[in-house]
């Protein structure tokens, strides 16, 4: 008897230290959120919401700063993290929406493995539309489809959502011209004041609500959450099977909004934490009332939610993957 008792007691000496030095890790450190797009988008909004109301949600009160890593569409960051953040639980990245298509279609500067990533949780769905300037000619997707040229559409570059969206309609037959280079959605809607391009791709929120309206900007179509009564939303528009199945793959990321992960082999214990704390965070009242004023509105999805449809993206058969570069494949 005595014996069980002593080696209960040593079991619980050795247990306890460890579950401490979890709980303590946190104290003195910096988080680093590595987000792939520029400053002031939507993106970097949240990363900086989160770096803000996070920290008193993990023991220690860590800072938490947020770094921009932009360029390739995402690549550069999404790399750098998978491959040279140490798995220590302080480094977190926001990736784009989208970043396993290029995995799925083989795009040669994948350097990373989306299954592999510890997913923390994702901020909010918000709906994607094709907005085109109010007083443009073409005023549906049917003048889209017979237009006599192709319409000007603000992209950032290949490997982009809004790279992505607009390939994929000018592949099922509308008369679109991708205009790259815009590194954030307030360039693309700054090029679309200077008359550059009359089309802009992309999540209605944050800056991109005030030009829609004021009645600048004419939605053609939307994608995930379905915010306007009177817009066709892909589904339900007339194209092709092979189309439909296309922009299914393309659709369901947009339901796992803004994912945040780490890189694999974060210790369990501190993933815990880390999803502990953005779960808090991101119901805080003063988050939301933050939030808000930036036009943007959380919708949180758990890790497991996020992770599925990531992963669910890149073990489509090999014909649909083909499929898909195809018609990334802008001519």
């Amino acid at each position: 008897m005595l014996q069980m008792v002593i080696f209960f007691l040593l079991g619980a000496c050795i247990l306890l230290p460890v579950k401490l030095w979890s709980q303590d890790f946190y104290q003195g450190k910096t988080v680093r959120i590595i987000n792939y797009s520029k400053p002031g988008d939507s993106y970097d909004a949240w990363a900086r919401l989160m770096a803000r109301h996070m920290p008193r949600y993990v023991p220690g009160n860590p800072a938490m700063i947020v770094e921009n890593l932009p360029g390739a569409g995402g690549l550069v960051a999404v790399n750098e993290v998978y491959n040279r953040a140490k798995p220590d639980g302080l480094t977190l990245l926001f990736p784009p929406r989208h970043f396993a298509v290029p995995q799925l279609v083989g795009e040669k500067n994948v350097k990373y493995d989306v299954a592999k990533f510890i997913y923390i949780g994702s901020a909010d769905s918000e709906p994607y539309i094709l907005g085109i300037r109010a007083k443009h000619l073409v005023k549906s997707l049917g003048d889209l489809r017979r237009a006599a040229e192709p319409v000007r559409c603000a992209s950032t570059g290949k490997g982009a959502t809004s790279y992505d969206f607009l390939a994929l309609l000018n592949w099922a037959g509308f008369k679109i011209r991708i205009v790259s280079g815009y590194a954030s959605k307030g360039e693309q809607l700054l090029a679309f004041e200077r008359g550059e391009v009359d089309c802009v791709p992309g999540t209605y929120s944050g800056s991109f609500i005030p030009p829609v309206e004021r009645g600048d900007i004419k939605p053609l179509v939307q994608m995930g959450a379905k915010i306007f009564a009177d817009v066709p939303e892909i589904p339900d528009v007339e194209m092709s099977s092979d189309a439909k199945m296309l922009f299914r793959i393309f659709s369901s990321p947009l339901k796992a909004g803004r994912p945040i992960v780490g890189p694999p082999g974060i210790p369990a214990e501190r993933v815990q934490i880390l999803r502990h704390a953005f779960e808090k965070a991101i119901r805080d009242p003063d988050l939301a009332g933050e939030a808000k004023k930036q036009q943007l509105e959380p919708a949180p999805l758990s890790a497991e939610e996020v992770a599925k449809i990531q992963k669910d993206i890149v073990t489509q058969p090999e014909k649909i993957a083909r499929t898909y570069k195809e018609a990334l494949e802008v001519k």
